[in-house]
């Protein structure tokens, strides 16, 4: 994990995955993961503050979603390698492979 970007033409690195909202003009860029917010509060806020709820934990069961409204965000898990790697057998192979694997994590969409 590092702060800066990658420097595909001085290092041996064939891709990197960021995150955040940056656009690379010059490189091939593709958003794998999306995120999306929800408010959330403790089950103690909700009911002190007689929130509606969605009824649905998190995986800890400490949070509960209030409500079932989600907003996008800017942010999210881009691709993000030179734009010649996409004709590389290899490159094309672990790229489809790590776009499945992140379709296969996605949770399914609250309140559906």
């Amino acid at each position: 994990m590092r702060a800066c970007t990658v420097d595909f033409n001085e290092e041996r690195v064939d891709l990197a995955i960021y995150y955040g909202a940056a656009r690379y003009p010059d490189l091939h860029q593709e958003r794998l993961m999306a995120e999306t917010l929800q408010p959330v509060c403790s089950e103690a806020y909700q009911q002190q503050h007689r929130l509606t709820s969605a009824d649905r934990l998190s995986a800890a069961g400490k949070l509960v979603a209030i409500g079932d409204q989600t907003v996008a965000s800017p942010f999210g898990y881009d691709l993000i390698c030179p734009k010649e790697n996409l004709a590389r057998p290899r490159f094309r192979a672990f790229s489809e492979w790590l776009r499945s694997q992140c379709r296969a994590d996605m949770p399914a969409p609250v309140g559906r």
